[in-house]
């Protein structure tokens, strides 16, 4: 092990729940590590010391009605006091030029196309500017407080001079935008065109006149876009809209050569001139202009969205990139907290696989900063691999969309996302636009043992999957676990050494590359255990140039809280279609036998058996269960086995035709569940608990490899396993699975054929 700061004894755990916000958090560079590799801890505390205990986790949830919170000490270097320091979170978005000589004009004219989300936000939003507001010096084009167009020039101690349109730009409105200062007749004008003419003839301004006082020797701090220099270089003047084709020339353009570039009709030659639209996939800005002067986007602003010449008559940004040459800024966005290191681990060789905690605890504030132990790929310690849905976490970590609904139940997790504006990918950002990036290096406050995800009123994720891992150990199972994330980059040769691959309980965003290795795992005979709900759901892509970036579109159908702009259902990253991977001709029902179908935050349901659970196929999945009985009536998630997101059988989707359906809470659910949006055709006739699509179905087939599959369809099955001591059907059932999986006995293929009816769904007497 090694450590990067000093240490004492190992700290007592203190028990904390409160509405208070975290006074100390932290968050990893890595989830998941391997025996050898170090993984950096990023803690922030306001208190003026933190302890450090390394514990291995067990059991998140700590309600009375079921086994409480487990934990267990590891010792570590990690173990000890360390000082405590605030670290801020500066979110925003914008591209980084830096500074150059070339810059330093002092005549000048800057061009964009810019679309303004939130015009009139009370304070200026930069456009293109070399401005220091510490100093009040250089040059800027700006929107003032009022949304108007404005240019700003100064000096330092020299004074500074502004000119205004006096007319506000509309919202989510395309214009062509200029400003130009002479300094030998310290003229200034401005320029605000409506990209579309006619729409809005009261938007055009063409102004011009003497500035008052006048600067001279104009210098200013570093260039950039969608933002300017604060004090200490920090970014300030964040703007919330799209920019295209910012360009800077080095002297005063007539109004003749504006109207030509407003038109794109231009052959003036620029200082520099961004095209956006080349480079989607990356976080570049390509200048074309003589000197090269390549920015950076900062905390990914959108990309691979519509710009002001888009036609409508293309939706690929691939096929179309000149369409596309836009870039939306967000003065929220956020890629990177950037915190410092406090400490650091490497993973000592022989390390059990599993999941680990840094335990932080300062006063009566305590955090659980989790990270995932693997095996070393092609080297399993076990015949079973936990695949930890990470990425669900990371999609779902630092919501706001629930949080006005259950106020009563807001956590200091909840306090704290709410006082940085922190979002996930069920937000929709300041100005209006869905989000389509989260990013890992931050702290993701639901990413703890004991969340409770507050519409839910129960824990979920991470506290869900730790229910399954607590099982796992009181049964004496061997297992290993990793992440998505390894999915994604190892592919099949992660899966390939083990008999069973166990899904968590919520496994909702994939990758291409994590469908295309476990389909390759089935070919090679391997056998899947899904113990959750809606699998495989939205198209998610992880950013080439940045892999603790995920990228997901929603739309344009699915149950979802945001929504892809029209034109931008196609990922920036991997210019793959986004939406939902039915669309794409991957169904969850292809992969295990299920899909999404219903949710709902109430009651959940149990499960009823089905005639496919006599068939001799299922005899060892229902040994010991009793025939009448009701299968998970009982339950720390929902109070019941089949709640919160289910799925359910569909061969029109397909399930395949020698699929057994071995139980189904068809008809048990209360009014609260609702049909999927996606399968509901006729909203006159939205179905409730009495349509047969409200339901979970627990479904087992044998692959033509000599593997299977058994699924669950629904998120709540982990939070019965632990009902009346472990001992219950839920966990019969499971472990009879198990057993079976684990195996080195081969499974026959099909041989007898499925119990059915008219109505499958009809219970059996």
């Amino acid at each position: 092990m090694s450590l990067s700061r000093g240490r004492s004894s190992l700290p007592p755990r203190i028990p904390w729940r409160g509405p208070a916000e975290k006074r100390v958090i932290g968050y990893t560079d890595h989830l998941s590590v391997a025996p050898g590799e170090t993984v950096a801890f990023k803690v922030s505390c306001s208190e003026p010391s933190y302890s450090v205990a390394h514990v291995r986790l067990r059991h998140g949830d700590d309600s009375p009605a079921g086994p409480g919170f487990k934990e267990r000490l590891v010792a570590s270097s990690i173990d000890g006091t360390y000082q405590g320091r605030v670290q801020t979170i500066e979110t925003g978005s914008y591209v980084e030029v830096g500074d150059h000589a070339a810059l330093n004009l002092a005549s000048f004219t800057l061009t964009a196309w810019v679309e303004p989300w939130r015009p009139a936000r009370g304070h200026p939003q930069a456009l293109v500017a070399k401005w220091d507001d510490a100093v009040q010096a250089g040059y800027a084009m700006v929107l003032n407080a009022d949304g108007e167009l404005a240019l700003w020039v100064g000096e330092a101690g020299g004074g500074t001079a502004s000119l205004r349109t006096g007319v506000p730009l509309r919202r989510r409105g395309w214009y062509f935008v200029a400003c130009s200062y002479d300094e030998a007749t310290a003229t200034a004008s401005l320029h605000q065109l409506p990209a579309r003419r006619g729409l809005f003839s009261d938007d055009d301004v063409v102004l011009a006149r003497a500035l008052d006082p006048r600067p001279a020797g104009v210098s200013g701090g570093a260039f950039r876009i969608a933002a300017y220099s604060g004090k200490g270089g920090t970014a300030d003047g964040l703007f919330d809209g799209k920019i295209e084709g910012p360009a800077v020339f080095d002297r005063a353009l007539s109004a003749s050569e504006l109207t030509a570039i407003g038109s794109r009709q231009s052959e003036v030659h620029p200082v520099a001139a961004w095209d956006f639209g080349v480079g989607i996939d990356g976080s570049v800005a390509h200048d074309g202009g003589p000197h090269g002067l390549h920015g950076s986007c900062r905390n990914r602003p959108s990309r691979a969205v519509t710009g002001a010449t888009w036609s409508g008559e293309e939706s690929d940004w691939t096929h179309a990139p000149d369409q596309y040459a836009a870039i939306h800024f967000h003065s929220d966005d956020l890629e990177d907290a950037r915190w410092e290191t406090d400490f650091a681990v490497t993973v000592p060789g022989g390390t059990r696989s599993g999941i680990y905690a840094a335990r932080l605890a300062a006063g009566d504030s305590e955090d659980h900063v989790a990270f995932v132990v693997k095996a070393p790929v092609g080297r399993p310690s076990a015949g079973a691999l936990v695949l930890l849905p990470t990425l669900t976490y990371q999609a779902y970590a630092n919501a706001q969309h629930w949080a006005g609904e259950v106020a009563k139940l807001v956590q200091a997790e909840d306090a704290f996302v709410a006082a940085r504006n922190l979002l996930s990918l069920y937000d929709n950002h300041r100005d209006g636009q869905a989000t389509y990036y989260a990013s890992r290096l931050r702290p993701m406050t639901s990413l703890r043992p004991k969340y409770y995800v507050p519409h839910l009123g129960a824990p979920a994720r991470l506290a869900s999957d730790l229910m399954l891992v607590d099982w796992l150990e009181e049964k004496g199972f061997d297992y290993d676990v990793c992440i998505d994330e390894d999915l994604h980059f190892d592919g099949l040769e992660r899966l390939a050494p083990y008999k069973v691959l166990i899904l968590g309980s919520h496994p909702e965003y994939w990758t291409k590359q994590m469908l295309d290795a476990v389909e390759a795992y089935f070919g090679q005979g391997g056998r899947v255990m899904y113990l959750g709900g809606e699998c495989c759901y939205w198209v998610t892509s992880l950013a080439p140039d940045a892999s603790h970036v995920m990228e997901v579109r929603k739309g344009p159908i699915g149950s979802r809280s945001t929504a892809a702009l029209r034109g931008e259902y196609h990922h920036s990253t991997t210019g793959e279609q986004g939406g939902m991977w039915r669309l794409r001709h991957r169904t969850p029902q292809e992969l295990v036998g299920v899909g999404f179908t219903s949710w709902s935050p109430g009651h959940g349901a149990p499960y009823r058996r089905m005639p496919d659970s006599w068939n001799p196929r299922a005899a060892f999945i229902f040994e010991g269960v009793g025939e009448n009985e009701l299968i998970g009536d009982f339950g720390l998630v929902t109070g019941a086995a089949a709640g919160y997101e289910i799925d359910s059988l569909d061969f029109d989707s397909g399930t395949p035709s020698h699929a057994l359906l071995l139980a189904s809470s068809v008809g048990l659910h209360d009014d609260e569940f609702v049909v999927a949006v996606e399968d509901v055709l006729d909203i006159s006739q939205i179905p409730t608990m009495r349509d047969s699509h409200v339901r979970s179905d627990i479904v087992y087939f044998e692959t033509d490899a000599g593997g299977a599959v058994f699924s669950t369809g629904s998120i709540a099955w982990t939070g019965s396993l632990s009902h009346d001591n472990y001992s219950n059907n839920v966990s019969r059932i499971t472990e009879n699975v198990m057993r079976r999986f684990v195996a080195d006995d081969p499974i026959p293929g099909f041989t007898t054929a499925p119990t059915r009816g008219l109505d499958p769904l009809s219970p059996t007497p």
